[in-house]
């Protein structure tokens, strides 16, 4: 058998893997089928003639369209994620705001009390 020596090698210089298919070659240096895709010598997949970059290999259609819900909704968690830390941002300055607002009020109202009570001691003398 190929794993106890039988079977056709690799005639690759310095291998000693056994031959795939109806090559001269183990899969590492070219044997079995190869990705038909252009450019590509990644070896075919499964009962296509494309490696699993180029779409072949079995693929179960209910778990790619699992994996692809599962992508569409870490997506919306990140973006509802993202608009409410924006919202707790835009409360945040509102309330700097309206806290400024409330200081500056209160420093008008005691700098009117303070001329209110000038105005009074100016008159009384």
């Amino acid at each position: 058998c190929i794993v106890h020596g039988g079977g056709k090698r690799c005639q690759e210089p310095g291998c000693n893997k056994g031959a795939k298919g109806a090559t001269d070659s183990c899969v590492a240096h070219g044997g079995n089928r190869r990705c038909q895709e252009p450019g590509c010598s990644k070896s075919a997949k499964g009962v296509t003639d494309r490696c699993l970059a180029h779409g072949g290999g079995t693929r179960d259609q209910e778990i790619l369209a699992a994996r692809a819900a599962q992508s569409k909704a870490r997506e919306e968690a990140a973006l509802r994620a993202k608009a409410e830390a924006r919202e707790q941002a835009a409360l945040k300055t509102q309330e700097e705001a309206l806290g400024r607002a409330a200081s500056a009020e209160a420093a008008l109202a005691a700098a009117k009390a303070e001329l209110d009570r000038l105005r009074a001691q100016s008159s009384n003398n």
